[in-house]
Formats: structure tokens, C-alpha cells, sequence
């Protein structure tokens, strides 16, 4: 098993124990999230690192209390909670 084959299992695992443990919005879980989304993407799986990837910038607009989900720029106060 190569590395991003490593990540992704990895990754599924960090992801589905995020989500159980804190919740689909919790900082750790949206996390987890964007680095199974980048091994995904690094595996040639496209359409699940899009469909995970789509969903997580508005989880974390959800999760920073922004004023708005209406902007794709809440991605970026993942970063800056």
C-alpha cells in the first residue's frame, strides 16, 4: 500500500471517528475532512474528493459563526478561528 492509499484509509478513519465523536461542524472533524479530501484527490478519485471537498467550506462557515454562508471566502476562517 503506497502512501496516499496509507492517508486515504487513514484519513476515512479520522473522519468517521470526528464525525461520531464531535460532530459533522467541529473544527477536528472539518480538518480531518480537507486531508482526506487532498488524498483523494492525489488517489485520482475525483468525484469523492469533490463531494467531500464542496461540503466543507460551508461546514466550516457553519462552525465559525459566520454572518454568512453566501461566500465561498468562509473556507478560509477555518484557518482563522
Amino acid at each position: 500500500m503506497g502512501e496516499a492509499e496509507q492517508a486515504r484509509a487513514l484519513g476515512q478513519d479520522t473522519l468517521e471517528r470526528c464525525r461520531r465523536v464531535f460532530g459533522p461542524d467541529h473544527l477536528a472533524t472539518l480538518h480531518s475532512a480537507a486531508g482526506l479530501t487532498v488524498a483523494l484527490g492525489l488517489l485520482g478519485e475525483a468525484e469523492q474528493a469533490r463531494a467531500l471537498g464542496q461540503d466543507t467550506p460551508w461546514s466550516a462557515a457553519r462552525a465559525c459563526s459566520a454572518p454568512t454562508t453566501q461566500s465561498p471566502c468562509a473556507w478560509r476562517r477555518l484557518w482563522t478561528c
